[in-house]
């Protein structure tokens, strides 16, 4: 719990405005805009590439620019809903990181020892990693019955900036990650009496996809042969979850049942 320098307190101010109406009883929308500044804001430091170990400082100003849109509606015994949002996350202060990968690396000071420390120069407008700039989603459900329902969800997420990359200028393996779209399926049957049977399966196409990831380093090659401990350049990704299903049964309770009819 020590390891970390002095933090500031962040400091977060933010505007946003939105407006929302129908085109007709059955097709509604809704739009907003905001504006989210961040002073101080703490960022997680690698202070070695081969091991992700590191720590939080303050880093400046950051700041967040976007867009959310909501499209929904029904035709008869289908919901549907349609949702599309834009980010624009950079910082917004000149800051120097520790980086012994990254291909634009330079100098940046001396180690008390009087060694060189290489590193890389993040510059106001530069994009901040791992957030994506463009999100879609998409929700359908169909009523087969008045108790039985099936439906999707699709979601579609751009490519993003890898961690270690904050001054967007990497040219190696893994300065970005590639953008993704997931489908998931689910249904339900309703009992009566707050009783439900229900099954969902994620992503169904098995899509091989990475929802996060940096730039490091490993003792092992692309081959996965481990090479006596001379370490490489690696682009280290959190895996998105794999085709999965369940089934089972939900109880609520605490409120209204529908009783089931004869």
């Amino acid at each position: 719990m020590a390891g970390d320098p002095p933090l500031k307190q962040v400091v977060a101010k933010t505007y946003e405005a939105g407006v929302r109406g129908k085109f007709s009883e059955d097709i509604r929308w809704s739009a907003s805009a905001y504006r989210a500044q961040n002073t101080d804001d703490i960022q997680f430091v690698y202070a070695n590439a081969s091991n992700g170990m590191g720590y939080f400082d303050n880093v400046g100003k950051t700041r967040r620019v976007g867009i959310d849109t909501n499209l929904a509606g029904n035709v008869g015994n289908f919901n549907w809903m349609v949702g599309y949002s834009y980010i624009k996350a950079t910082y917004q202060s000149n800051f120097d990181l520790v980086n012994e990968v990254n291909t634009s690396r330079v100098e940046i000071g001396e180690d008390a020892g009087g060694d060189d420390v290489e590193g890389i120069n993040v510059r106001k407008g530069n994009r901040m990693v791992g957030i994506p700039s463009h999100q879609f989603k998409f929700r359908g459900e169909y009523a087969i019955t008045p108790k039985w329902s099936v439906g999707t969800n699709i979601i579609a997420f751009s490519d993003q900036y890898a961690r270690g990359n904050e001054n967007n200028k990497d040219q190696g393996e893994g300065a970005k990650l590639g953008g993704y779209a997931v489908v998931n399926l689910d249904t339900r049957y309703n009992f009566g009496n707050g009783w439900q049977l229900f099954a969902k399966a994620i992503n169904i196409f098995d899509r091989e996809y990475s929802s996060g990831g940096m730039i490091g380093e490993s003792f092992f090659s692309a081959s996965g042969i481990y090479d006596n401990g001379e370490d490489h350049r690696a682009s280290l990704r959190a895996p998105g979850a794999p085709r999965a299903g369940w089934v089972g049964v939900r109880w609520e309770f605490g409120g209204p049942k529908n009783v089931a009819s004869n």
